[in-house]
């Protein structure tokens, strides 16, 4: 799983959110309704009177955070690509060395795990039946795992192979569907502005690229007064990452998804 950031250090940048407040204020009050949608309002927010502000204020923090604990760790897209292929195959490894196993040993590991500790909750959660059921070879069975399991004419398997074959079919879909395609990077900055967009459009402010634009002011005030881990002040506009941000979220939109996921994640990347 990811890392995680614990949701009690995640508040709200204090010098930001006055900023933001007294911007907002100066045009009529914006921000200082709650909206209708269903979005996640942390308990960091509560207290406060501009909830847009607030909402900006703790994604700054959060974004603070993030960089802090090195959370993006700045992969090319040919070195994420890279270490997809290598985590597949080393599966696969695992799965050819399991196949090289006696029948009872094979039975004995998959028996282990009855025997594993209260240290791992998964155990706990599904209990010992399933763990010793066996898994039959059914008509609909991938091809990949069927030459698997019946070159050693097997008829059925447990737990163990089913978890490393999900594992294998997991990472094989990922290298064909997700994997990021050339020049491809992570991107907080972009998601920081994707998630500002988003924000501002419940409150009324379009996330318009105009360098004069009330969005590109807020932008502006977000990245002036949050550690993003180089000097900003020197940029003049915003203009073209937002154009970015703004198509980024569109072509989302036309997949049946509110937010962009990778941002949306990083939000959840919270105990």
């Amino acid at each position: 799983m990811p890392s995680l950031i614990n949701l009690k250090d995640v508040t709200v940048n204090q010098r930001l959110y006055d900023i933001l407040e007294s911007l907002f204020r100066s045009w009529g009050g914006i921000g200082e309704q709650g909206n209708d949608s269903d979005a996640y309002i942390p308990k960091a927010l509560k207290g406060y009177k501009n909830q847009l502000a607030a909402l900006i204020a703790h994604q700054s923090t959060l974004e603070e955070l993030i960089r802090a604990k090195q959370l993006n760790k700045s992969h090319t897209s040919s070195e994420r690509n890279e270490l997809g292929e290598r985590y597949l195959s080393t599966l696969k490894k695992a799965r050819a060395i399991w196949m090289e196993m006696e029948n009872d040993d094979q039975r004995d590991l998959a028996k282990c795990m009855s025997e594993i500790d209260s240290g791992h909750a998964i155990v706990d959660e599904i209990g010992l039946e399933p763990l010793l059921t066996s898994f039959r070879v059914t008509p609909d069975i991938a091809p990949w795992r069927a030459t698997a399991l019946q070159r050693r004419k097997h008829d059925s398997w447990r737990l163990d192979t089913e978890m490393l074959d999900l594992l294998i079919g997991a990472a094989q879909a990922w290298i064909e569907h997700k994997a990021p395609e050339k020049s491809e990077k992570i991107d907080p900055t972009l998601y920081a502005v994707m998630y500002m967009a988003e924000q501002c459009q419940a409150f009324g402010i379009e996330p318009s690229p105009t360098p004069s634009s009330r969005f590109s002011q807020i932008v502006d005030c977000y990245f002036k007064n949050t550690d993003v881990g180089y000097d900003t002040r020197k940029r003049s506009s915003y203009k073209d990452l937002i154009i970015k941000a703004n198509l980024a979220r569109e072509n989302d939109h036309e997949s049946h998804l509110a937010v962009d996921p990778s941002w949306f994640e990083r939000r959840l990347m919270l105990d």
